[in-house]
């Protein structure tokens, strides 16, 4: 017992009252944990909810009231800078199914256990380590969360760490793989040693950063003269367009989107300096606002490239005045339903 008492953070002799139903206490922590969150809590004959989050630490505070009264009423002793209570009859009953050394939940030890099944051929080693309740299970003892366009949550529990990654990717498995050989074998028991070249070199990599909205360019009047308008009926579709109409000035081009009950859709595009649009429908009945800018590839050819704000969002669309035919693509795998991809034959409007 003095052993253990030593091995406290802090421990304090207890005051029992003579009154029913009463728990005072001040810092109070539970006394198996290394660095155990302490709290407060006052009741007074009457009852208590204790609500939170998953992973909050509910049961670990119950847990944590249940043992000092015990510690109290058997070693007189509590790890408590401040503890006054009744005499209690204790009785649990609380799942053991957690651990609380590793800091894994009951819940989380459910939700990441192995429910379903999904090995099978051909299948990424990442998609068949087995799914949890709405989480997926990966090698190496992790599991991740897995979000639209590469965007990915990876917990590893050994390491105490987690992976965050916010990317417009169409390979979900090479992020992932880039983890397992780069990241993960860097990982020590010991915090790193201090490199300040090595963060300068970081901090520039972050400034250098940026989403490129496709090559710059500037407007070819031969392919299509300032003030003339290409007008085309467009034809079998997945967007619901009627026609498309193309046209170019000094500062960058302008698509108008025709659909079938009367709507236009104008997307303009900068040659250096993207434009703005807010586009009310581009299929789907989708309303979203975008960034675009475009470029002549070939004398014939014209690319724009839109990027939706806030999002991971961004589209290749093309103009082909040989054809003629506008493609729509996206190398996002994961894509909303007005990001299809889509090779449009045109024929000149009367």
């Amino acid at each position: 017992v003095a052993s253990f008492r030593r091995g406290l953070r802090y421990c304090s002799k207890p005051r029992f009252l003579e009154e029913d139903g009463v728990l005072r206490a001040e810092s109070i922590g539970h006394p198996g944990l290394v660095s155990p969150v302490c709290n407060d809590i006052t009741i007074e004959n009457k009852n208590v909810v204790i609500t939170g989050s998953n992973m909050s630490g509910k049961s670990t505070f119950l847990r944590t009231l249940g043992l000092n009264a015990v510690l109290a009423q058997t070693f007189y002793m509590v790890m408590a800078k401040r503890y006054e209570a009744s005499m209690f009859n204790i009785v649990t009953s609380i799942s053991p199914e957690d651990d609380l050394d590793e800091g894994k939940s009951y819940y989380m030890a459910e939700a990441t256990a192995k429910r379903i099944d999904n090995a099978g051929p051909g299948r990424n080693p990442e998609w068949s380590q087995g799914y949890g309740y709405q989480f997926w299970r990966c090698r190496h003892g992790a599991f991740r969360g897995d979000g639209a366009s590469g965007q990915l949550a990876v917990m590893l529990p050994e390491q105490d760490a987690v992976v965050a990654a916010t990317a417009g990717v169409c390979g979900m498995q090479e992020e992932l793989d880039a983890i397992w050989e780069s990241l993960l074998p860097a990982f020590s028991g010991s915090p790193l040693p201090s490199d300040p070249e090595g963060l300068a070199r970081l901090r520039e990599t972050e400034c250098v950063q940026r989403f490129d909205l496709g090559p710059a360019g500037g407007p070819r009047l031969a392919a299509l003269p300032f003030g003339e308008v290409r007008r085309y009926a467009c034809g079998p579709n997945p967007f619901g367009l009627a026609s498309l109409s193309l046209s170019q000035d000094p500062a960058g081009a302008t698509i108008e989107f025709g659909f079938g009950d009367g709507l236009v859709d104008a997307l303009r595009a900068g040659w250096d300096v993207p434009r703005a649009s807010q586009l009310r429908r581009l299929a789907s009945g989708h309303s979203f606002g975008a960034f675009a800018r475009a470029a002549w590839l070939t004398p014939t050819r014209l690319q724009v490239t839109a990027a939706v704000p806030c999002s991971t969002s961004f589209l290749t669309l093309e103009f082909d005045l040989a054809a003629p035919c506008f493609r729509s693509r996206t190398p996002i795998w994961f894509a909303h339903p007005w990001l299809n991809e889509a090779t449009i034959p045109l024929s000149p409007a009367e």
